[in-house]
């Protein structure tokens, strides 16, 4: 009996505490409260989505740890060697646009056209072997079904992120 007195008293004095502190806290409220928004710069977001990425082919793959262990650098190389090309293609294409844009081209500018078509050429050329030898880098070491895998893997991923970002910015929409 008379450990219930303190039980009481306690449970009381906290009743009463948060009887006058939750309308007073309630009082300093947002009427609507908003999720603040992400901070991110476009190199953490990459960067957070080239781990998740990994994480996924890693999950999907079932490695073990001595798989994992030299999947994740050749994984990253692999991955370099996609963004490098693509950002190197990308500056090639858009001087190539600015020269075609214009109406008329005089001889420097259509040899400066020709040289950048042939720079696309070789670019295209080197990042066919630089891939090749990357992939085959990247499965060494897996067996059959993980390469199956990571085919599958590496041709629906871009496809699934895609279409969760779409559904996220839907879900983020409908909230406002």
């Amino acid at each position: 009996m008379r450990w219930r007195i303190p039980i009481f008293i306690g449970a009381a004095i906290a009743g009463l505490i948060l009887g006058i502190l939750m309308p007073i806290k309630a009082g300093d409220q947002p009427k609507e409260l908003t999720p603040p928004k992400p901070r991110l710069s476009e190199k953490e977001i990459i960067e957070i989505l080239d781990v998740l990425k990994l994480w996924k082919a890693a999950k999907e793959l079932n490695l073990t740890s001595e798989q994992l262990a030299s999947f994740i650098p050749k994984f990253n190389r692999y991955e370099e060697v996609k963004r490098e090309y693509y950002r190197s293609r990308r500056d090639l294409v858009s001087e190539i646009k600015k020269l075609v844009e214009k109406k008329t081209l005089d001889q420097n500018e259509k040899a400066k056209l020709e040289e950048l078509i042939a720079k696309l050429e070789e670019l295209d050329d080197k990042f066919y072997s630089d891939i090749r030898e990357a992939f085959r880098a990247m499965t060494e070491g897996l067996d059959t079904v993980q390469k199956a895998k990571l085919i599958v893997f590496l041709e629906s991923y871009r496809r699934d992120i895609r279409r969760i970002l779409m559904h996220l910015r839907e879900l983020g929409e409908r909230k406002r």
